[in-house]
C-alpha cells in the first residue's frame, strides 16, 4: 500500500500558486508608472532685452586682473589690456583700486 501512495505522489502534476506574486503585479506596475519622470529637465539660458528700447545694449563687464611679476594687467572680454606697472619694485594696488572704481 505504500508503495501504491509513493507511485500516485510522484505522478502527480505539480500547480504552482502564482496568486500572491500576480497581485503584487497589478499593484507594483501601476505604482511604479505613475511615479515615473516622463518629462525631461533642461536649463535655458536666456539674454533678454532691456525694457527701454532707447538705450543701447551694453555688454556686461567682465574684468580680469592678472598679476605678473612686474606689473598688473586689468583686461575685459579681448580688449587691450590695460597695463599698471611696478611702482617702487612693488604693486600698485591703490592704482588698481582707482582704476576698478
Amino acid at each position: 500500500m505504500i508503495r501504491r501512495w509513493r507511485r500516485y505522489r510522484a505522478h502527480a502534476p505539480a500547480e504552482m500558486n502564482i496568486t500572491a506574486f500576480m497581485n503584487l503585479m497589478v499593484i507594483l506596475v501601476p505604482f511604479l508608472l505613475i511615479t515615473a519622470v516622463f518629462s525631461h529637465l533642461a536649463i535655458l539660458e536666456l539674454d533678454l532685452p532691456n525694457a527701454q528700447p532707447d538705450q543701447p545694449l551694453v555688454p556686461p563687464l567682465a574684468l580680469e586682473v592678472t598679476v605678473r611679476s612686474d606689473r598688473l594687467e586689468i583686461a575685459d572680454h579681448g580688449r587691450k589690456p590695460m597695463l599698471l606697472p611696478d611702482k617702487a619694485g612693488h604693486h600698485d594696488y591703490h592704482a588698481l583700486d582707482q582704476v576698478l572704481q
